[in-house]
């Protein structure tokens, strides 16, 4: 019995070691990735990273969770072996031998139990660490603690905008609504109410100061540069708004912004795609514009179906959506362009130029909303306008977006539509950028960047701001129609207040803690808003995969012009716009009886399907290489070879690396695309082959 219980014990101790070192190594990375987030966010972008999103996310936990883990166990097992080994081949002494390898016998046995102790409680301990880390700075706690607990919180406080009436001015005033990606007052120096000892956003913080942020400090047109009420002035911190629960990723963000409501849905936050509706019942911004007869556009450099986006504009305001697909489709950029998350910001306020052009020349008011994303984590994108004076990527990309917002600005006052024109600047959320998060103290508040530039002359006149505002994103819903000119009775609509008045918000009523609190518990009230068309996995994955039935599918192989590489190609056309977010994946087999060889390719991002959409092309070497690598969308990548197999011949020139493909080669070759939906369930497949000769 001894003799099993010494095998059983060490065993059962390293099968504990290797998940607790697991969690504890994934619970720093997830510490250190979001560092900002709450846990259902936190889950959220898990998911986005492992549905198609994201997937150079996997490497990363693979290389600095995973691996370090396993090399933690390794160490520990091989120290293990070797103390017990060193101990067992101890000779006993000469002189009584019997006793001596009795006395021995002990030695391994006790050496061993010690041990095995150690490694079981080094199991325990790091399992602990990691299960407090997660409960206590990341949140779980509060996850499982709230998640489980209902509120009538939303319902008691939620101010129907649809019977609030709201009325505008005969003379409508434009809209230009910024969404800047991930900015927030943390980029400030600490002179004016960030963390940085140089600021780097100085013309977004002359703009602030130049407009309203609701700091209390007088400076609307019309005031002094002091006010006698407050005793604040231009030199008052920055202020800006609180993103509560609910509401720090984009598009919780967005909707917190335009309805006051925070992103509650009963299903997977990025699964919108799987309804035909986005929250029918609830009365939005763009709702309210068109009913007032603005015509309503979404420009962005990104594709606006993931997360429910271009649903989301459609359904509320029905909004020309002009995302990264419609640059694509009317000439704006070339088919094969593909920067970041699709094209830069210089191209963004480039575009954004020309649209407002062609609408100042309308008869009726316009709303142009744009969303930048040259600042999303992590890193960010530097484009040919950025420098590299901070010694951070994600820090120079933060400066010259800042930049880059302050020249769009200078633009729009120097046009003629400037004088009936509105513009607001509001962060969509506090950044996920782990490295730029580890600058911020924990004590310092975390605000998205706010500014309320040229409102109505009513607003401007009457309604200085001589107080400091707490407030969230839900109230930048009725400040922005109120800063248009809009007359809402009660001054609150949704969640939100309108900073304007004197009415108290949410958040100078309740506080964060609270608010945040109530929006974490099941709300029934926003189940019912939601409207979820609720069903099986396996009704959804039939139901999905009798429209991709209907999907034409083009499948080609075409030389480049460049002896041994050839394009690969999807297209897909589709009479279901709707259908979006799936995940493409191309199998690519070549075969010339001898030699065989697959490949995968892989996009990074969620594929979307709509009439026209190519949703693959890429370049790959015939005859295949094993190591054959695909950045997205790149399809002037060079592939990786491995001469074990590959039949190209590399070669070091003076102009670099050279593979030449053989001389000549005939095969053939499989192309198969599959779809997936998020249960990463393959639900529709479709494969072709050619044959090749050079």
């Amino acid at each position: 019995m001894k003799r099993i219980l010494s095998i059983l014990f060490p065993v059962l101790a390293f099968l504990l070691l290797l998940p607790g070192a697991l969690l504890f190594f994934t619970a720093l990375w997830v510490r250190r990735t979001w560092s900002s987030l709450s846990f259902s966010t936190i889950v959220f972008q898990l998911e986005n990273s492992l549905k198609g999103t994201g997937a150079k996310m996997i490497p990363k936990y693979l290389l600095t969770a995973a691996l370090p883990a396993v090399s933690l166990f390794a160490v520990i097992l091989v120290l293990y072996i070797i103390l017990l080994h060193r101990i067992s081949s101890k000779k006993p002494a000469a002189q009584s031998s019997d006793t001596a390898s009795k006395l021995q016998r002990q030695t391994v046995r006790k050496t061993q139990l010690l041990l095995t102790l150690s490694v079981f409680l080094a199991a325990l301990l790091l399992a602990g660490i990691s299960v407090l880390l997660l409960w206590k700075r990341i949140g779980l706690g509060n996850y499982l603690k709230y998640g489980r607990k209902n509120s009538v919180y939303i319902e008691e406080n939620y101010v129907n905008p649809a019977a609030a009436g709201i009325t505008f001015p005969e003379k409508k005033r434009n809209l230009i609504y910024i969404y800047l990606e991930s900015m927030e007052l943390t980029s400030a120096d600490t002179e004016n109410g960030g963390v940085m000892a140089e600021n780097h956003i100085p013309n977004l913080t002359r703009i602030a100061k130049e407009s309203e942020c609701f700091s209390g400090a007088a400076t609307s047109k019309g005031a002094s540069s002091k006010s006698e009420d407050s005793g604040t002035d231009s030199s008052a911190p920055l202020n800006g708004a609180v993103s509560l629960y609910g509401t720090d990723w984009t598009m919780g963000g967005m909707f917190a912004e335009t309805a006051g409501l925070p992103l509650l849905i009963p299903i997977q936050k990025n699964s919108m795609f799987t309804q035909n509706e986005f929250f029918p019942s609830v009365t939005t911004l763009g709702d309210i514009l068109e009913e007032n007869g603005y015509q309503n556009i979404l420009l962005i450099g990104s594709d606006a179906e993931f997360g429910g986006r271009d649903l989301y504009y459609r359904s509320h305001g029905n909004y020309e959506i002009h995302d990264y697909k419609y640059a694509k489709k009317n000439g704006r950029i070339p088919e094969d362009y593909m920067v970041f998350w699709g094209y830069e910001d210089e191209k963004l306020f480039q575009f954004a130029k020309e649209e407002l052009s062609d609408l100042s020349g309308s008869d009726g008011p316009f709303n142009l909303t744009l969303l930048t994303v040259d600042t999303h984590f992590e890193d960010g994108y530097r484009c040919r306008l950025c420098d590299d004076h901070f010694a951070d990527s994600y820090e120079n990309a933060i400066a010259c977006s800042d930049r880059q917002v302050a020249a769009f600005v200078e633009w729009c006052r120097e046009q003629d539509f400037y004088e009936n024109t509105t513009i607001i600047i509001s962060g969509d959320h506090p950044t996920m950028d782990k490295d730029y998060n580890n600058m911020v103290p924990a004590d310092y508040e975390r605000k998205v960047f706010v500014s309320m530039i040229n409102p109505a002359p009513a607003i401007a006149m009457n309604s200085i701001s001589t107080s400091r505002r707490a407030y969230s994103t839900f109230d930048l819903f009725p400040t922005t129609l109120s800063a248009l000119g809009a007359d809402i009775p009660g001054h609150r609509l949704g969640l939100g207040t309108d900073l304007y008045s004197g009415v108290p918000t949410l958040l100078e009523r309740d506080s964060f803690d609270e608010m945040d609190i109530q929006l974490q518990m099941h709300s029934a009230f926003m189940d019912r808003l939601a409207n979820i068309e609720a069903s099986s996995d396996e009704a959804f994955l039939a139901e999905i995969d009798s429209l991709l039935a209907q999907t034409k599918v083009t499948l080609s192989l075409t030389e480049t012009g460049q002896k041994g590489y050839y394009t690969v190609k999807a297209d897909l056309l589709t009479d279901r716009p709707s259908i979006m977010n799936y995940i493409a994946r191309i199998y690519v087999t070549a075969s010339d009886g001898t030699y065989s060889k697959d490949i995968l390719l892989e996009k990074d991002d969620a594929a979307s399907l709509s009439e026209g959409k190519t949703v693959f092309s890429a370049l790959v070497p015939l005859p295949l290489s094993e190591d054959y690598q695909l950045e997205q969308y790149h399809e002037s990548a060079l592939p990786n070879h491995d001469e074990d197999h590959s039949l190209f011949r590399e070669e070091e020139t003076t102009e670099g690396t050279v593979f030449t493909p053989p001389a000549s080669w005939q095969g053939t070759v499989t192309v198969t695309l599959t779809i997936d939906a998020h249960s990463e369930k393959s639900i529709s497949d479709w494969s072709e082959s050619f044959p090749v000769t050079y």
